[in-house]
Parts: C-alpha cells; structure tokens; sequence
C-alpha cells in the first residue's frame, strides 16, 4: 500500500494520507493542491456552520 505525506496549508504540519482514505485520492489526482489535515478541515467546517448560522438571524 502507498501513502503520501503531505503538509497542511494551514497549519504547515505533515500529515499521512492513507490510501482509500478521500483525502489520498484528491492527493492523488492533485499532487501540488492545497491539502489540509484533519484538525483543520474540522475547524475550517465549523466556522462556515457558525457563520452561516450568523446569516440567518
């Protein structure tokens, strides 16, 4: 199995992309794309909720 190691964008750290994993497969097709890790993603998601929450009212 092949696994890529690719720096976050936002926080500069590496991280491992495991293969069958969708993050492996966008690095895959896109090697120099702008990849982020877990933690960000996660982070990134919620700030687009609360926001689009903020909109609403």
């Amino acid at each position: 199995m092949a696994d890529y190691e690719v720096q976050c964008y936002l926080c500069k750290k590496k991280f491992k992309a495991m293969a069958g994993t969708k993050i492996f497969k966008q690095v895959k097709q896109n090697r120099k794309g702008m990849h982020c890790c877990e933690e960000c993603k996660w982070k990134v998601e919620l700030e687009a909720r609360l926001n689009f929450g903020r909109r609403l009212l």
